[in-house]
């Protein structure tokens, strides 16, 4: 810039064409992040290395009775008769996506100018608002005649709300909403097959309710032609126009139970933990998702990871070890997870933080004793002993005819003082549990009946369980939470009734879809959400 800014006329030449490199690099690498989300910079230099860049032409060019096709920022400064301002969508323009996510432009002026971390994202989101809006009120501005702005108003696309900065819409008893001008389907092979399903199966929906004669014969010539339309593309070679590719139409793919069975024929067990039955038992579609899919780890379910591995690492709560390996690691960890120093790092970090505290109250309530509860939901418990750490169980049962193997880990086993062992859960989410839910929370119930079925004889020698204990420490009280859960009783219980159920529900082929209408976790799959409706629905 200050070569640029120089009295040398050559080097000034030369060090404004590398700021236009730089700025035309940055611009090329905003579009390369639009176009392509989630590359990485050594995919945008593999992107430019393989472009084909034009070459000067020594002859001149002639451009007034063409069309320019240009973005608001190559137009500006420049002036046409006539404008065409296209894709004035929501969420396109504006688009409030904060920039230089790939290279870091933002950052570095923020470096340069001594402003880092000083300005909250709210009001970087706002800034990037009002260049928007500049950058519209550049676009709009060069025509000097006639300006025609166009949006999309359909069940995906929404107008930007700069319409209404263009064309401020009053509603009257008339035109209560702006209208619209309605555009035919794309003259294209999919349009065309697209229009001619919607044209048979509204028709077909409409017939079950038409109770004119006139009315009935108009359907259903309108569906005969539609369905002999799509036979025609069809035997042409078109194939989304033959319905053996149309959604929802195909057969299943199976319905066999998903277990199987051994080279005998004996129905192989039902391999279940005392997370996967509560889930079971709350939701078999939802178990069965679980199962053949995977989800993205997030920075915080990575923190909860890392604070178990802590409390693994240090049993008696070392608050002074743990604290060193909690800062020697976590900017590892928050490497790794694709966290960088801000506001999320931070609170990511406390609450970590905090989680270790708790952790250390928990551990020396169990040395001491302690009460939960007040007045009648009052229980004392006296000191307890720890036994082990991360202890894996294994156990089969057979309840009801079905053999269900059981395999599992305990976060922290202990003994009380009458010798027997009692389950300890550490939980790092923020979920809450009700009293109600805790005196048969499936997972702990599950555990309680493992140790019952004599999964921890090699540790303790008695086989009825001391009870169980939720240990919350990713929630925001003033001291650890700690919600227990009662003993089970000889004989089969609640809890062996659950893993029954679960083994039953988890065989398939069909898995009941649980719905919870405020906070259903499948809304795209649940029959029973908006979302996850059928895409062909049978008319009765």
């Amino acid at each position: 810039e200050e070569q640029a800014l120089g009295d040398d006329k050559d080097v000034a030449v030369r060090a404004n064409r590398d700021l236009d490199s730089v700025v035309a690099l940055f611009e090329a690498a905003e579009r390369y992040v639009v176009q392509f989300p989630g590359q990485t910079a050594a995919g945008f230099t593999e992107y430019l290395a393989e472009q084909d860049l034009p070459m000067d032409s020594l002859s001149s060019r002639s451009t007034s009775s063409g069309v320019s096709v240009l973005t608001p920022t190559t137009a500006a400064g420049q002036q046409w008769h006539t404008v065409f301002v296209v894709g004035i969508q929501e969420g396109i323009w504006p688009n409030t996506r904060l920039r230089g996510q790939l290279l870091h432009t933002q950052q570095l002026v923020e470096e340069m100018t001594g402003t880092a971390g000083e300005q909250p994202i709210n009001e970087r989101i706002a800034q990037v608002r009002h260049d928007e809006l500049r950058t519209f009120s550049a676009a709009i501005s060069r025509a000097s005649n006639t300006l025609i702005a166009t949006a999309v108003a359909d069940a995906d696309h929404q107008p930007s709300m700069f319409i209404e900065r263009l064309d401020p819409w009053v509603p009257t008893d008339e035109h209560p909403v702006r209208p619209y001008t309605t555009v035919a389907t794309p003259l294209t092979v999919d349009g065309l097959v697209v229009e001619l399903r919607r044209t048979l199966e509204t028709s077909q929906r409409e017939l079950t309710t038409a109770l004119d004669n006139t009315e009935i014969q108009h359907l259903e010539a309108r569906a005969t032609q539609a369905a002999q339309a799509l036979a025609v593309l069809a035997d042409g070679g078109v194939a989304m126009a033959h319905p053996d590719y149309w959604w929802g139409l195909g057969e299943l793919s199976t319905d066999h139970p998903i277990h199987g069975v051994d080279e005998t024929g004996k129905p192989n067990p039902i391999r279940l933990s005392p997370s996967t039955v509560e889930t079971a038992v709350q939701s078999p579609l939802q178990w069965f998702i679980y199962q053949v899919s995977t989800s993205a780890s997030s920075a915080a379910a990575a923190t909860g990871t890392f604070v178990h591995a802590i409390a693994e690492k240090y049993p008696e709560a070392d608050v002074g070890q743990m604290y060193l390996e909690l800062k020697a690691k976590f900017p590892l960890l928050a490497a790794e997870a694709g966290l960088e120093p801000g506001w999320e790092y931070d609170a990511l970090y406390a609450k970590a933080e905090r989680a270790l505290e708790y952790y250390y109250q928990y551990v020396d309530k169990m040395r001491h004793g302690y009460s939960t509860g007040r007045g009648a939901t009052k229980e004392v418990f006296g000191p307890r002993t720890l036994l082990a750490v991360e202890e894996k169980l294994q156990v089969e049962m057979d309840l009801d005819g079905v053999n269900v193997e059981l395999n599992g880990v305990i976060d922290r086993v202990e003994v009380d003082q009458q010798g027997r062992a009692y389950v300890v859960d550490l939980k790092t989410g923020s979920r809450s549990v009700t009293v109600a839910e805790m005196a048969q929370l499936p997972q702990l119930g599950v555990y309680q009946a493992m140790i019952k079925a004599g999964a921890l004889q090699h540790l303790v020698d008695r086989t009825e369980p001391a009870g169980a204990a939720l240990v919350q420490l990713g929630k925001t009280p003033t001291t650890v939470q700690i919600q227990p859960q009662a003993a089970l009783d000889a004989g089969a219980t609640w809890a062996e009734r659950d893993i029954a159920d679960a083994a039953r529900w988890v065989q398939g082929p069909y898995f009941y879809a649980v719905h919870h209408e405020d906070s259903c976790n499948l809304k795209t799959l649940c029959p029973m959400c908006k979302e996850g409706q059928q895409v062909t629905e049978w008319l009765v």
